[in-house]
């Protein structure tokens, strides 16, 4: 049975894909290096997110207006919502 992680019930995937840039933290950014990942929206106040993994938890990232100089890479907050909780 695969675990369902709270926190994704309050976010949708749109099934779009924004080029972001995570500004190096995740080894890949370091020059506004950008992804193209998927796009989730809050349920409760329409923002749009992506999300990340670690081991036992996932965290939401707004994407922000904001778009980096050398790429045009959206710039992302840090992680808005996060969860270790699992519903098994």
């Amino acid at each position: 049975m695969k675990a369902i992680f709270t926190i994704d019930l309050n976010f949708e995937d749109t099934k779009k894909k924004e080029f972001v840039t995570f500004e190096g933290w995740d080894g890949t950014g370091y020059n506004g290096e950008g992804k193209q990942v998927p796009v989730y929206t809050n349920k409760e106040n329409g923002k749009r997110y992506v999300r990340t993994y670690n081991r036992g938890w996932r965290c939401y990232h707004e994407i922000l207006s904001e778009k980096h100089p050398a790429s045009g890479a959206y710039k992302l907050a840090t992680c808005a919502f996060m969860s270790d909780s699992l519903n098994k």
